[in-house]
């Protein structure tokens, strides 16, 4: 039972406004001892040639003289204040009419018309070196939470997740596989999938301390995975695969819906082609560290989009994720 549709019915049968001015005139008070519902009279005072006051107190009593016993139905009390019509909603009514409608309508209740408007909205962003952690969880909950109160009020929800699944840190995971792995897999060791790129991507931390030298063997495996090595491209399909499975097995459990993902590896060379489209036009510049942005006069400092040796970085791909979204 809208409430505040039946009193602008009601105001619309008195008075000539229309039902959608009345409806946008009509105001929630301040504080709940006036009311539930208030109009405002000053819109009728021109046209009737009488104060604000005076045209609450003869709506009031013309209110209260129509209908009573539906009046008593809806609302407690209508009564003056000053220039506006205060009306206090029959609690017992208004509860058992709210209940009425949740068992009628169940999951629709509260559902408003479809509107024009359209919601992105992004989540949960993993990596696939490690597996699904308490910041995803919070994202997916964010986002699950958000889509699910926009579309019940009309809007229309994609809930889309960018995977970021290349780079140095899918390498790292990669080479402790590729040095210490022999032929492991979750089957093997029993191990939900995506936990198990991740025990890899530990292990990289144990080889990196015992020896610095690996650095530079992620960097040539990345140039290797953008020269597309079949070798590094065949253990990148793997391990990835192993993590997008038990991504998606948290997202299952979750009951998680993403509508449209969007991969690293599919978009970055893309934003490489923007960002040395940029460089040509002196949107960017060149410096020791590879093809930057200069912000400083803004107050953002400098930002590497491409590295000196030409291998991407996030940013790589997230401009051509802007320009495509």
């Amino acid at each position: 039972m809208d409430f505040k549709k039946h009193v602008a019915k009601k105001i619309h049968e008195i008075t000539a406004l229309s039902l959608k001015d009345i409806e946008s005139l009509i105001e929630i008070p301040p504080d709940n001892k006036l009311g539930d519902y208030a109009f405002p009279c000053f819109i009728l005072s021109k046209k009737l040639k009488q104060s604000p006051s005076n045209i609450a107190i003869s709506l009031k009593d013309e209110l209260t003289k129509k209908n009573i016993e539906e009046n008593h139905k809806y609302f407690d009390l209508i009564v003056n204040n000053g220039p506006y019509v205060n009306f206090f909603v029959n609690k017992t009514f208004f509860i058992e009419s709210v209940l009425k409608e949740i068992v009628l309508k169940k999951m629709d209740f509260g559902k408003k018309e479809k509107n024009n408007e359209i919601v992105l909205i992004e989540s949960p962003g993993p990596n696939t070196n490690k597996p699904l952690h308490l910041g995803h969880l919070r994202n997916i909950l964010l986002g699950q939470c958000l889509a699910n109160i926009l579309k019940i009020n009309g809007y229309t929800v994609f809930i889309v997740n960018i995977v970021n699944d290349r780079g140095v840190h899918i390498c790292k995971s990669m080479l402790a596989y590729q040095k210490l792995g022999n032929n492991d897999s979750p089957e093997v060791s029993g191990l939900k999938p995506d936990h198990f790129v991740g025990k890899y991507y530990v292990k990289y931390s144990e080889l990196e301390k015992s020896d610095p030298s690996v650095e530079e063997e992620i960097r040539e495996m990345l140039r290797k995975w953008e020269a597309n090595d079949e070798e590094v491209l065949n253990l990148w399909r793997k391990m990835n695969n192993w993590a997008l499975q038990g991504f998606y097995e948290t997202y299952k459990k979750l009951d998680f819906i993403i509508d449209k993902e969007y991969y690293e590896s599919e978009i970055y060379l893309k934003g490489k082609e923007i960002i040395n489209e940029g460089l040509k036009k002196g949107l960017f510049k060149e410096d020791e560290t590879g093809i930057i942005v200069d912000l400083e006069h803004l107050g953002l400092g400098k930002k590497v989009l491409l590295r000196k040796d030409g291998t991407s970085v996030y940013i790589t791909q997230d401009i051509y994720l802007a320009f495509k979204r």
